[in-house]
């Protein structure tokens, strides 16, 4: 089957990069197909694209390249998929056998796995269909053979006290590259002790945090990223808080107790997860080094402080900004007295931070419904002016005008093949001479390679055209447009929307919206 377009779809997940899998890197798997093209001849002349998912699961094909690579597919091309192997594709034994045996089928694409021997072009005779339905079976027990193994080892290790994770908890380190032991800091012990002892001297949490940012004492996260033991953030809690400081205090680790356990996941693919009951956790002493004693964690926990009223989490309906607003000076998520009338908004670092950058008055979150509620409104009308550009841009390319000079060339193509041919048996038939037949035959040779560039020309224009035809559809665009006679903002609207609202002052409110992308692809 000759193709005019071949797609190369490549994939790493987060497991192939923790597991150092080379032979499965991006960069491995663009050689190898690209090797693969090259060397077939009927492959001559195909345009090749590359889609690229790094860093998702094969268990889910619900993957932004994938996905746009089957948006460019239409029955009228003659494409082919080709990847490294079927754990490239998918480890979804269903899905992946569905998209070979039925999806890729009925949109008359042609599909190859190189190191599988893999290709549907082939007789059913040839084919290793039943080879190929095991490999897939193996490829979606992989994903849950790993996860019940990696369970199996980490449950062993936290049995034998081992810590686990990339970022030592704050009051420790790690020594010589080696991560399943915690090391005291005494630098960080020493604030964690400090907390403790206020604590148990009956300071709240506010108390010990306004005197944690009197003393300019550095926050966990800040501390450990000065000392290269976490990752820089964009944001990053400059302040402290009275939940940061509960959050110290009622950590185990800090007795010299090891917890794990606390969760397991449920689905790995969609990261859910349920907690475990306390009786089921690993708890495991003299791992590592206390601070305080088992005594002094349990009385800090027993001093819940009581006769105030609780301002937690509240329903989605009352709080619609939930989880959504944060401070654009010290990166801390603001919050939302929704019990009052006029639900003020406000960053909890000016309480306990006085020397803090951050707005110190209160903003009432009517004024911040009014403001956001103009902003979709501006971006759905700027969703539909964009649709209505991509539409006009479209419809001057022309794309069945292409097909229709696609198809000439064709002809002129066949035509010209056809007189190559025919001049050859001119020739062995004596009715033209050697010097008359190359003559020609150069001739037509010039004609084919010049038609054949205007082929691939041609089919490159139709291809972008059918590109730019897809953001039309594009998600994020057409979403917003749905918006475009909004009245009034939900929980539902605003988290579908908004990856996250930065507040500096009631003047300067940044909107970063979840599909900022769509505008600025179509923009380019």
């Amino acid at each position: 089957m000759q193709c005019d377009f071949v797609f190369a779809y490549l994939r790493l997940s987060r497991d192939d990069k923790e597991k150092m899998e080379e032979s499965n890197s991006i960069k491995n798997q663009r050689l190898l197909i690209q090797h693969f093209v090259e060397n077939q001849p009927e492959f001559a002349g195909a345009k090749l694209f590359f889609f690229v998912d790094d860093g998702y699961s094969g268990t889910t094909f619900d993957r932004p390249e994938f996905k746009r690579m089957m948006g460019l597919i239409t029955r009228r091309k003659r494409i082919c998929i080709i990847v490294k192997d079927l754990s490239r594709l998918g480890r979804d034994t269903i899905e992946t056998q569905n998209y070979i045996e039925k999806i890729f089928p009925f949109l008359g694409v042609r599909f190859i796995s190189i190191n599988d021997f893999y290709d549907s072009s082939q007789k059913p005779s040839e084919r290793k269909d039943t080879e190929i339905k095991f490999k897939n079976l193996i490829n979606g027990i992989y994903p849950q053979i790993c996860s019940d193994n990696i369970k199996k080892v980490m449950r062993k290790q936290a049995e034998m006290g081992q810590y686990h994770g990339s970022i030592p908890t704050y009051g420790y380190c790690f020594h010589d590259g080696v991560h399943t032991k915690l090391h005291l800091d005494t630098e960080a012990a020493s604030v964690v002790r400090g907390i403790f002892d206020q604590r148990l001297e009956g300071k709240t949490y506010a108390d010990i945090a306004r005197d944690l940012n009197k003393k300019e004492v550095e926050t966990p996260t800040v501390y450990l990223q000065r000392k290269g033991w976490a990752p820089e953030a964009k944001k990053s809690v400059k302040f402290w808080d009275g939940n940061l400081v509960k959050l110290i205090l009622f950590n185990p680790v800090y007795a010299g107790l090891t917890v794990r356990g606390k969760t397991e996941t449920r689905v790995p693919s969609k990261r859910e997860y349920r907690y475990i009951s306390r009786e089921d956790w690993i708890c495991v002493k003299g791992g590592h080094e206390a601070i305080v004693t088992e005594q002094e964690l349990q009385k800090v926990q027993d001093m819940v402080q009581k006769g105030k009223k609780y301002h937690g989490s509240t329903p989605s309906s009352e709080n619609i900004f939930a989880g959504l607003i944060r401070c654009g000076h010290c990166g801390r998520k603001m919050r939302i007295r929704t019990e009052y009338k006029e639900k003020p908004i406000y960053c909890k670092s000016v309480t306990t931070a006085p020397n803090a950058s951050c707005y110190p008055k209160k903003y009432k979150q009517k004024e911040l419904e009014e403001l956001v509620l103009i902003m979709i409104r501006q971006q759905a009308a700027l969703a539909e002016d964009t649709i209505k550009q991509l539409k006009k841009a479209n419809q001057t390319l022309n794309i069945p005008k292409l097909r229709y000079r696609k198809k000439q060339y064709e002809k002129k193509l066949a035509l010209c093949k056809q007189e190559k041919m025919e001049l050859y048996e001119q020739y062995a038939e004596e009715q033209i001479s050697l010097k008359d037949y190359l003559a020609r035959k150069q001739t037509c040779m010039e004609k084919i390679a010049a038609y054949q560039q205007k082929i691939q020309e041609i089919e490159a224009r139709i291809l972008k055209g059918e590109e730019e035809k897809q953001k039309e559809k594009s998600e994020g665009l057409q979403l917003f447009v749905k918006y475009q006679g909004l009245e009034e903002l939900s929980y539902e609207v605003l988290h579908e929307l908004i990856e996250v609202i930065n507040f500096y002052d009631p003047e300067h409110i940044e909107i970063v919206w979840k599909y900022r992308d769509e505008f600025l692809e179509t923009a380019g």
